[in-house]
Order: structure tokens, then C-alpha cells, then sequence
């Protein structure tokens, strides 16, 4: 749910709104949940009717933004909504002019640079994807002001990575890799949602994965 105030005549006005996604509509419409959860809630009818079902829904109820002159609600796991800033509607997926494809991941804890030196000192938005499994791919975005993305590289990292957050200074990207495993037959079987299946591992490291914002200098 988004919220919004504006100010007029010295009077606060506020209005809300629910991000309508796809999955949204449909269970509102069918008045029961369709989908399962990443972490924890499942769709009734226990391990028969969850087994095998991997559709997981685009729940934008992350983070909000406002970059490039438009309204953005994130998930980590999926593509932005765009949102129009007055009315709070949803007016669709965001794809950033096709460079995301469908079902694409964009983080939904970007950074700001306020200058960046690939950028003659321009401000940009940093912001990654992830991709796990028995090796993990992380995916970084960076945006100009004009909220296009002028800069895309993905990087292969050993082992499964379960990333929430990262940190940026002028020339990285810092991820942690936490000492986590995960197995997905509890997942596939319809027992547990996926973030369930994820087990901390107290004898592994944690791992600093340190990430060049410039393509062409490599990891």
C-alpha cells in the first residue's frame, strides 16, 4: 500500500492506494490466495495443491522510489511497477526501454551517487539483481538522471548467495555473502514456502564480495 500527503493552504491532505499487480487483481477477483508465499504463507489445500507450483507473485511492497520523473514500487525478485505520482494508479510493469526483460529482478534497495566519476560527475542510481543457485549471478544496473540505464553487467559468484542489501563507494559494488544453504525439495514437494528451505550455516565464513561499477575493469 502506498501512502501519500501533499500539502496545500497549510492543510495535509492524505491518500492510499494498493499497488494493483497482476497477482493482485487476480486473487482479489477470485476472493482467495492464488499464489504462494516467499516465505511462508501457502495457497490452501496443503502439499497437493502447492506441489511442483513454483509461480511466485510480483509484490512491489518493498521500497518506493522517485528517479527519472517517475514513480517506482520494487521487490527484489521481479521487474518496478510505475505508479503515477498524483493518483497513486498503477499504470504497469517497468522494463527501462527493454534493457530488463520480463521477470527480471531490480533490487529494491538501490543507492544514490552523488557524483560519479564515469559520469563526469553527474549523480546516478546504483541498484543490482541476483540470481541464485548452486552458483549465482549478480546483475549490476546503474541509471542516469533521466532514469535510463546506461550502464549493465552481470558477474558469476560461486556457491548460492542470498542477498538482500549492498553498499557502494565511487568504484564498487560490496555484497555479503552470508553462510546460508538452501534446499529446494521442501520448496518443490509444497511443504514450505522457499524462504523457509534457506539454513544458516554457523561453521561457514561470511564472505565480502567486492564488485567493480566499471565493466570494463572486471571484478
Amino acid at each position: 500500500m502506498i501512502s501519500r500527503i501533499t500539502f496545500i493552504n497549510g492543510r495535509a491532505h492524505y491518500s492510499n492506494r494498493f499497488v494493483q499487480t497482476e497477482a493482485y487483481r487476480k486473487e482479489q477477483k477470485a476472493g482467495k490466495i492464488l499464489y504462494r508465499g516467499v516465505f511462508g504463507t501457502q495457497k490452501s489445500g496443503g502439499m497437493l495443491a502447492n506441489i511442483f507450483d513454483f509461480k511466485l507473485k510480483n509484490i512491489a511492497n518493498t521500497n518506493v522510489i522517485y528517479w527519472g520523473e517517475k514513480l517506482l514500487a520494487l521487490w527484489e525478485a521481479a521487474e518496478p511497477h510505475q505508479l503515477n505520482p498524483s493518483t497513486l494508479e498503477t499504470l504497469g510493469k517497468e522494463y527501462f526501454n527493454g534493457v530488463l526483460s520480463t521477470g527480471e529482478a531490480f533490487s529494491a534497495h538501490p543507492h544514490f551517487d552523488p557524483s560519479c566519476a564515469m559520469d563526469g560527475g553527474n549523480p546516478c542510481l546504483v541498484n543490482f539483481s541476483i540470481k541464485p543457485g548452486l552458483s549465482t549471478t549478480i546483475t549490476i544496473f546503474e541509471l542516469d538522471t533521466t532514469g535510463k540505464i546506461i550502464r549493465k553487467h552481470a558477474h558469476d559468484i560461486p556457491g548460492f548467495c542470498f542477498i538482500h542489501d549492498f553498499a557502494i563507494t565511487e568504484n564498487y559494488c560490496i555484497f555479503f555473502q552470508n553462510p546460508v544453504a538452501f534446499n529446494p525439495i521442501p520448496f518443490a514437494l509444497g511443504m514450505r514456502g522457499a524462504g523457509e528451505c534457506i539454513k544458516f550455516q554457523p561453521q561457514q565464513p561470511t564472505r565480502a564480495i567486492v564488485v567493480s561499477r566499471n565493466p570494463q575493469n572486471g571484478k
